[in-house]
């Protein structure tokens, strides 16, 4: 809640979608997100240390997304500092049916190098599970991104961002790429 004042302030500006993750990690700090007029609330976590809590989140809320961030197909918790034994895949299939939203997948060895999406274990995973996915980690601009819409059509969307703050990437060609 250390960002509860710039969030409120987003909010209050802009009619967009917002969503938020980070620590969120029981039922009260999603109600209170919620509350706040956020969207999508993100769990990352809590989907390896505490599923049914996820399950009962889906259960009482709409807008919810599990974060599933990956080091060599294993999730990683807390911020990426320690790596779980749970298989991304296997993990993302346990939430099949309980109406996870979306989930984000991001591959951490790839994340803020801009060196492309992790184009294989994206596709791979959203040709898997019944779930929306978003990929993240790694896009580099224009073509990474033409490349990603031919490559993998069912992907729910991307989220870049060193692309975005370098100026490899701009919003409008995004867009654009993402609009055709």
């Amino acid at each position: 809640k250390k960002n509860l004042k710039t969030i409120e302030e987003i909010r209050n500006f802009s009619s967009l979608k917002i969503q938020v993750g980070g620590g969120i990690r029981n039922l009260k700090e999603i109600e209170f997100w919620k509350s706040k007029g956020i969207d999508r609330v993100i769990l990352g976590t809590v989907a390896v240390s505490n599923p049914s809590l996820v399950k009962e989140a889906c259960r009482l809320f709409d807008g919810i997304l599990i974060a599933l961030d990956s080091r060599a197909n294993k999730v990683a918790t807390a911020g990426w500092k320690t790596t779980s034994n749970k298989n991304t895949l296997d993990l993302a299939k346990s939430f099949e049916d309980c109406g996870v939203d979306a989930i984000i997948f991001t591959d951490i060895d790839r994340d803020g190098l801009m060196k492309g999406l992790n184009s294989n274990d994206t596709k791979k995973l959203s040709d898997h599970v019944n779930i929306p996915v978003i990929g993240s980690g790694g896009i580099n601009g224009p073509d990474n991104l033409e490349n990603i819409k031919r490559t993998i059509p069912n992907l729910e969307g991307v989220i870049a961002g060193k692309a975005l703050y370098t100026g490899a990437l701009t919003i409008e060609d995004a867009l654009k790429i993402l609009k055709d």
